[in-house]
C-alpha cells in the first residue's frame, strides 16, 4: 500500500501516519479501485457485445459466399476477395484499434479517478498529520499540568496533616481523651513524620498530670439535699451528665470512698471510667484511685494495662459473684 501511495503522491509515504490513518486510506482506495472495477468490466463487456456483432456480420457474410459457390464460379471469386480483405482490415486495423482504444479509455479513466476520489486523500493525510502533531503537543500540556496539579495536592496534604495535628494538640490540651489516644497512635508509629511532635507533647501531658486540685459533687446545684440516700446507679447517672472533668473526678472520688457500696461494684466503676471516659485528666484520677489495689502506678500511656488487670482479677475479687 505504501509504493501505491508513492506512486499516487510521487513521494515516499510518510512514516508517521498512524495505523488508523492508514487503514483510512487504504479503505478509500480499496472503495475507488473496486468502483473502477466495475465500470471498466461493463464497459470491456459493451466493447465485447460489439465485437461479436461484427465477427457474427463478418461470419455472416462468409456462409452466404459459400452458399453461393453452387451458382457461380465467378460469383464466389467476385465476394469472396472483398470478405477476405474485409477479415483482414478487421484483424490488422480495427481489431487492434479497438484494443488500444480500450486501453486509451483505461488508462484516460484510471487517471481521471486517480485525480479525483484519490489524490484529494493527500490533503486529508496531511489534515491528520497536523491534527495528530496537535494532540502530541496537547498531551505533552496534560502531562504538565498534572505533574502541577499532583503537586499541588501533595502541598494540599501536607498543610492538612500539620492542621489535623495542631487540632489533636489543642484538644488534647482541652482535655480531650479520644484526641489522646490518636495523638499517642501518632507517637507510636515510626512512619509518621510527626511522631517527633506528638511524642512531646504526650510526655509533657503525663509529666504534669500529678497536678491535681480536690472537688466535691455539686450537689446543691443539682438539687440533691441527701446525698447518702443515692444509690450508686443514681450517682452514675449524675456523673455521666458531667460536663467538667473536675465535677467528674469529684464524684468518681466520692462513689470510690463510699464504703456503703461493695468493693467490687465500686472497682467496676473505676475501669468502666478508665475504658470509655473522654477526659484525659478523669481516666488518670480513675487510675490513680484503683492504684490501691491494683499496684499498677502507672501513667496515661499505660492505661490499658489496668484494663488487663480488671479482666484477669474481676472473677476473684473481693465482692464478686463467685466470692
Amino acid at each position: 500500500m505504501r509504493d501505491f501511495l508513492k506512486w499516487i503522491f510521487n513521494t515516499p509515504a510518510p512514516d508517521h501516519i498512524t495505523p488508523e490513518t492508514q487503514n483510512l486510506i487504504e479503505g478509500r482506495i480499496e472503495s475507488e479501485i473496486k468502483h473502477f472495477e466495475r465500470f471498466a468490466n461493463l464497459y470491456l463487456k459493451q466493447v465485447k457485445d460489439q465485437q461479436e456483432q461484427f465477427e457474427r456480420k463478418v461470419n455472416g457474410r462468409v456462409n452466404l459466399t459459400i452458399a453461393a459457390i453452387g451458382i457461380s464460379i465467378g460469383l464466389f471469386t467476385w465476394l469472396v476477395l472483398p470478405i477476405d480483405l474485409e477479415k483482414a482490415v478487421y484483424n490488422t486495423v480495427i481489431k487492434k484499434g479497438l484494443e488500444k482504444s480500450i486501453d486509451d479509455m483505461i488508462q484516460t479513466k484510471a487517471s481521471a479517478y486517480v485525480d479525483k476520489s484519490i489524490l484529494p486523500l493527500k490533503s486529508e493525510v496531511d489534515s491528520y498529520d497536523k491534527k495528530i502533531s496537535q494532540i502530541d503537543a496537547l498531551s505533552k500540556q496534560i502531562s504538565t499540568l498534572t505533574t502541577l496539579v499532583s503537586r499541588a495536592n501533595a502541598t494540599l496534604d501536607s498543610v492538612q496533616s500539620q492542621e489535623n495535628i495542631i487540632a489533636l494538640i489543642t484538644k488534647v490540651d482541652h482535655d480531650d481523651r479520644p484526641a489522646f489516644d490518636q495523638l499517642l497512635a501518632i507517637a507510636k508509629d515510626p512512619t509518621s513524620p510527626y511522631t517527633s511532635i506528638a511524642s512531646e507533647v504526650v510526655v509533657t501531658l503525663v509529666s504534669n498530670s500529678g497536678m491535681e486540685l480536690e472537688y466535691t459533687p455539686p450537689w446543691e446545684a443539682l438539687g440533691v439535699t441527701n446525698p447518702d440516700s443515692l444509690s450508686l446507679d443514681d450517682l452514675k447517672k449524675l456523673y455521666s451528665k458531667q460536663l467538667r472533668s473536675d465535677f467528674k473526678k469529684a464524684f468518681i472520688s466520692y462513689i470510690w470512698t463510699n464504703a456503703k457500696f461493695k468493693k467490687y461494684d465500686r472497682m467496676e466503676f473505676l475501669m468502666s471510667v478508665i475504658k470509655t471516659d473522654q477526659s484525659i485528666t478523669t481516666v488518670i484520677h480513675a487510675m490513680e484511685l484503683s492504684d490501691a489495689d491494683t499496684k499498677i502506678k502507672q501513667n496515661m500511656l499505660n492505661y490499658p494495662a489496668y484494663l488487663a488487670w480488671w479482666d484477669i482479677n474481676k472473677a476473684t475479687y473481693p465482692g464478686s459473684a463467685s466470692k
